[in-house]
């Protein structure tokens, strides 16, 4: 967990890795830096 969002070079290597990087989920509410295709509805 963390205070921040993810800096570029951490999206950066999460897509190289294949994560998938998620932050401020609120409820249904979340932001999705990178595949955000995995994600379901």
């Amino acid at each position: 967990a963390s205070v921040s969002a993810p800096t570029s070079e951490g999206i950066d290597v999460a897509e190289r890795f294949g994560l998938t990087v998620i932050g401020f989920v609120r409820g249904a509410k979340l932001n999705c830096y990178c595949h955000p295709e995995r994600i379901l509805s």
